[in-house]
């Protein structure tokens, strides 16, 4: 089926969600969520997600579809947030494991008051310089042991801000990054990069 993607683990597997047709719009793809959920195992299960740029909901529905218990949904576009509602629906979902905010991600951020186990960070990769500053509020948003995903072109240097990569792997074009609280005088768990060839 064109302009859809699949859940690829978990309760809700093979389930196909709609894709709409819409510029710099980039679904995280099957291998690289795979990549992602083997990376965090058992992590997932019972967290509170943040899904930032949420597009499709790929990332944050497939976290649900392996045991976590909530999702929050963040996507400006108003088109897209139509998609999303139906993805979320066909899934049948309870209320309280999934909300859906429109809002433009910088300033809900600085306003918000929450907490996050596990935060999905996915902009168009267009918007280089926004990586930096989402970042820079994401460090009180986070949990003291919370991971922080972030995908990005390969070709961009991003700025870590208050964190530490704890993996990473170049699949294609695509540099994946999982992030942790840097504490210091403890170094990092990080895995060599990996280039993998699309």
């Amino acid at each position: 089926m064109k302009n859809t993607v699949r859940i690829i683990g978990g309760e809700f597997k093979g389930t196909r969600l709609r894709v709409p047709t819409v510029k710099h719009l980039r679904p995280t793809s099957g291998r690289n969520r795979e990549m992602l959920f083997n990376w965090l195992g058992p992590q997932i299960v019972d967290a509170r997600v943040l899904d930032l740029f949420a597009g499709t909901g790929a990332l944050g529905l497939e976290a649900l579809s392996r045991g976590a218990n909530s999702v929050d949904f963040i996507e400006s576009n108003r088109k897209v947030i139509r998609l999303l509602e139906e993805n979320v629906n066909r899934l049948k979902l309870r209320a309280d494991q999934v909300s859906i905010t429109c809002k433009d991600t910088l300033r809900w951020l600085k306003r918000v008051e929450r907490q996050w186990d596990f935060i999905l960070l996915d902009p168009p990769f267009h918007m280089v310089n926004l990586y930096g500053e989402i970042l820079g509020q994401l460090s009180t948003k986070l949990k003291s042991d919370g991971l922080i995903y972030v995908e990005h072109n390969r070709r961009n240097v991003i700025d870590y801000h208050d964190f530490s990569v704890w993996k990473s792997s170049t699949v294609g074009e695509v540099c994946c990054v999982l992030l942790q609280k840097f504490v210091a005088n403890v170094p990092p768990v990080i895995d060599a990069s990996t280039a993998v060839k699309s």
